[in-house]
């Protein structure tokens, strides 16, 4: 087991199914960088407010940097990467159904949710779970162990 040394954090080397998490999520913050660019472009295009349509695509990049992040702190083995990818599994599949239902894109929609029920998925697998209980513990060892 790793101890925590005093040159930097904790990396424990994550399973295959958190690795696989995090190229997923940094591909979701790719596909977020797309999106930006095309609601900038169609708004251009269709005369909208250049100073929103620019703040908005940067909101999104932003948010993909963010993602990315998450996406490398899984695959380098850092357990912070973990529940902020969790949380953007469950917006993501808060979006698919509002694309799937609400909006009529019953495809793109399900895609999404399937993306993210996958991720999600990869990222709570008994191996995911075996590995960040590897980690010590912020507040001294467990008394029930």
């Amino acid at each position: 087991m790793s101890q925590p040394s005093p040159s930097g954090p904790v990396v424990i080397p994550p399973p295959r199914s958190v690795a696989a998490a995090g190229a997923l999520v940094i591909a979701e913050a790719l596909g977020l960088v797309v999106l930006a660019g095309v609601i900038v472009a169609s708004g251009l295009r269709h005369s909208a407010a250049v100073g929103q349509l620019l703040a908005q695509g940067a909101y999104y990049v932003i948010l993909a940097a963010g993602m990315v992040s998450c996406g490398l702190a899984l695959l380098r083995g850092r357990r912070w990467g973990r529940t902020p990818a969790l949380v953007v599994q469950i917006v993501l599949a808060a979006v698919g159904y509002w694309m799937a239902v609400p909006s009529g894109r019953l495809l793109l929609g399900l895609a999404l949710i399937g993306v993210a029920v996958v991720t999600g998925g990869l990222l709570l697998t008994r191996a995911a779970n075996v590995w960040v209980s590897r980690f010590p513990s912020l507040f001294g060892p467990d008394p029930d162990r």
